[in-house]
């Protein structure tokens, strides 16, 4: 991943309401409109333009990689995009997957991001099928060297199969080590805090945590999420 050694980045989703606030306050924005629809080169390079030295891009992967038809999201696609619902979602090797999986990367190589989060819904559960598809996914994907690939399981996944595909596939967890009670295991931690509201002391867990990496991403996109973010920020003089 991007980024040097010894650094901890703290930050929220944008771009939306929380965009210009993340440039300005914060060092990390997870872009949350690649979900839907990866945003234009040009969009890439004014948000670049705008971010301080220093400052960290993640992308979420498209929904067409990770979610089926049934997620109300894909509502909000275009005709033409919804013409391929069928052979779309849940990392199955498909034409449609793979081009939606170019146009991301695509997308996180205009912002120099560091990681790309595929973030899959509860109903993608741990099935042999669906373990399959991971494997074979990530498996042939082309993966540039300087991006890390983060997985944000929901639902039934127990922490050890997390694990286990992860170390398996060379991905980052993507967790809420309060919420979840774990830290994941590794140099790099990128945590997806998505509680409402954290506590001081739940913040002071957090700022202890992240020490001991020798980089961490942190991501608030609770209710309070710009708040909790400058109170962990807070903790931690030496970051932005």
């Amino acid at each position: 991943m991007n980024g040097a050694s010894g650094t901890h980045h703290i930050g929220c989703l944008g771009f939306g309401h929380q965009g210009a606030f993340c440039l300005k306050q914060l060092s990390l924005m997870e872009i949350q409109e690649s979900f839907v629809r990866p945003p234009k080169p040009s969009t890439c390079r004014q948000w670049m333009e705008r971010a301080p030295a220093g400052f960290a891009f993640s992308v979420r992967a498209w929904l067409l990689i990770t979610h089926g038809r049934e997620s109300p999201a894909f509502a909000r696609l275009t005709d033409k995009q919804r013409r391929h619902l069928d052979d779309c979602g849940f990392f199955r090797w498909t034409e449609p997957v793979q081009r939606a999986y170019r146009r991301t990367i695509q997308c996180a190589i205009d912002l120099a991001a560091h990681a790309i989060v595929f973030d899959t819904p509860a109903s993608f559960t741990p099935t042999p099928a669906n373990r399959n598809h991971l494997r074979v996914f990530f498996e042939r994907i082309d993966r540039p060297n300087d991006i890390g690939l983060v997985w944000q399981p929901r639902g039934v996944w127990a922490p050890r199969e997390v694990d286990s595909v992860c170390r398996e596939l060379q991905l980052l967890a993507a967790v809420d080590p309060i919420v979840a009670t774990t830290w994941p295991a590794g140099p790099v931690a990128y945590l997806k805090l998505g509680a409402a509201q954290y506590r001081d002391g739940d913040l002071f867990e957090l700022a202890q945590g992240i020490q001991a990496y020798g980089r961490s991403y942190c991501v608030f996109d609770g209710s309070n999420a710009g708040h909790d973010a400058l109170r962990l920020r807070a903790m931690l003089p030496e970051v932005r």
